[in-house]
Order: structure tokens, then sequence, then C-alpha cells
């Protein structure tokens, strides 16, 4: 174990060797930063079992968020980025001779400002914090419907739609490492928001009759201490010029 412990750290010496002993110059004034994430997921779930049930879940999800920044003093960034995401997710779940079939499709977009400052702690690595305000519009469509499977016959049939504006204010911290002089990567430690949203419902049915609920507002405050699983969340990508 001793032994172990002593080869690690001799194979890590020249690292942070290198660390300590390089100076970082693209986060001084003047310089621009292009950065951000993306995310693809594709996922599909067969289940089946004895007693006549049997369910299909086929999802995809896709999140784009570029975003641009320029140091207005040493260590000091201001910039603006664009969230673009969707997603799409069709269930069929049949028990005996029924069969429920949902489709669920939503998109989102928006955009945001934000102030970092960051915090080297040795050479080339070290920790953000950074506020940031940000606005998104989304809209999301659930379809369900459901049949007798000998019969062919619709049984309930409805479609569920909602449209919503959000509005968002944060606080992140993380940390960053450069990879050399013109690019970068970082990750979240954690970030504390808090947002406002209104939104408004439709459920439409086969029958013809029509729900509406309007101007739906809600508010919310979380923190989070660990990240999202997704690439544009975990890591991010900047390139400094």
């Amino acid at each position: 174990m001793k032994t172990s412990i002593i080869f690690s750290m001799i194979l890590l010496t020249p690292f942070f060797y290198s660390l300590k002993s390089q100076h970082v110059d693209p986060i001084l004034k003047g310089k621009h930063v292009i950065g951000g994430g993306i995310n693809i997921n594709f996922s599909e779930q067969d289940a089946d079992n004895v007693r006549n049930r049997y369910r299909i879940n086929d999802s995809r999800s896709f999140g784009f968020r570029p975003y641009v920044g320029k140091f207005i003093k040493d260590r000091l960034l201001i910039g603006a980025g664009l969230s673009i995401s969707s997603n799409s997710q069709d269930t069929e779940d049949q028990f005996n001779d029924r069969l429920d079939k949902s489709n669920f499709e939503s998109y989102s977009y928006g955009a945001g400002f934000f102030v970092r400052k960051y915090y080297p702690i040795v050479g080339r690595f070290g920790t953000f914090f950074q506020p940031e305000v940000n606005f998104a519009i989304s809209n999301q469509e659930m379809d369900r419907s459901a049949f007798n499977v000998n019969s062919q016959e619709v049984i309930d049939e409805s479609t569920d739609e909602t449209d919503r504006v959000s509005f968002n204010l944060g606080i992140n911290l993380g940390l960053y490492l450069f990879l050399g002089d013109r690019f970068s990567i970082e990750t979240n430690l954690g970030n504390l928001s808090f947002s406002h949203a209104t939104s408004d419902r439709e459920i439409r049915y086969v029958s013809g009759a029509t729900e509406r609920f309007d101007d739906i507002s809600s508010n919310s405050l979380n923190i989070n201490l660990v990240n999202e699983i997704a690439f544009e969340r975990l890591f991010v990508i900047n390139y400094f010029f």
C-alpha cells in the first residue's frame, strides 16, 4: 500500500511542478474567450414480465450552451451566452388488452449574462466565482392515447401543452485548469439559484373538451452541490485569444 502511494506521488510530481512553474496569461485584461458544451443523449428501454405487461421507453435529448466573454480587468471576465435544448420521449405500456401510448416533446431557448472572477491557486489551476442572470422560453407537449388491443377502439386520447417563460438569478462556484496557453477545462462545484416562471397550460381531449390554466406562477430556490451528469455541466471547454 505504501509502495503504491509513493509510486503515485513520483508519477504526479512533474504534473504538480508544471502547475506551479507556469504563468497564466489568457486571464489578463483585454483577452477574450469562447466556450461552452454540448450534450447529446439517447436511451432505449424494453421491459417484459410474465403478467402480460410490456413496456417500451425511448428518449432523446440535446443541449448546446455556447458563450463569449472579455476580460475587463485581470482575472475579471464579463460575458453573454445562449442556451438551446430539446427533449423527446416515446412510451408504450401494454397490460392485458389495453395499450397506453404517450409522446413527450419539449424545447427551450434562452440567453444570459454573467460576471466571472478567477482565483488562481497554483499555476494553471484555480477556482472561479460567477454571478449570472438567465432568461428562457420553453414549450412542452404531451400526447396520450389508450387503445383496446383486440378491437383497436380508442379508449382515451388527450394533448397537454404548456408554454413557459422563466427568469433565473444564480451564483456558481467552480474549478478551472489550463491545458496550455489557449485552452482550459472547467467544472462547477455547486450553485445557488433563484427562479421565477410563468406558464400557460392547455389540455385538449378527443371529445373536443378543452381545459385552460393561464398565468401559472412558480418560484424556486435551489442549492446544488454536485454536478448534473451532462457534458456541458460536468466539463466545459474554453478557447482564449
